[in-house]
């Protein structure tokens, strides 16, 4: 009967050595994969998406509920810019939020609305994902700025 040879044992830590030589062991041991750090933030700005018309009604009720509200026009061209701001075929909600301007602007076409939002400063990815999703919207179906 033939005896399986015995892999030699590996030579024990120099614990007993300075911090420096037990840094050289413990590297001469680790394996060849070196550790990669977090990936790095994703910031956004925007986010563009579409929805039917019945959707948007039911957007528009959860965008109030969120505390978002009718943006009003500023400045010294208020009564010329307040058109542009809101109209039969368009409307901006606004709301601040930790610092955030939060935009949202509906667009109505002949049986689609499209929906953009905007992020002032430019927020992080999952934050973004969040609000869009308690809006009632899908992140996938649109596409980020």
């Amino acid at each position: 009967m033939s005896k399986r040879p015995v892999a030699p044992p590996l030579a024990q830590p120099p614990w007993v050595y300075s911090p420096k030589e037990v840094s050289e062991w413990l590297e001469s041991t680790a394996s060849g994969r070196r550790r990669t750090g977090a990936p790095a933030p994703v910031w956004v700005n925007g986010f563009r998406t579409q929805c039917s018309t019945a959707k948007s009604r039911s957007l528009l009720r959860s965008l109030h509920r969120s505390g978002f509200e009718p943006a009003l026009a500023e400045g010294g061209l208020a009564g010329a810019w307040s058109r542009l701001v809101s109209s039969p075929g368009r409307t901006e909600l606004r709301m601040t939020r930790s610092g955030i301007l939060t935009r949202v602007r509906l667009e109505w076409r002949a049986d689609e609305c499209r929906v953009r939002f905007q992020f002032r400063p430019a927020i992080l990815l999952h934050r973004a994902e969040k609000i869009v999703s308690n809006s009632g919207l899908r992140w996938n179906d649109g596409r980020p700025e």
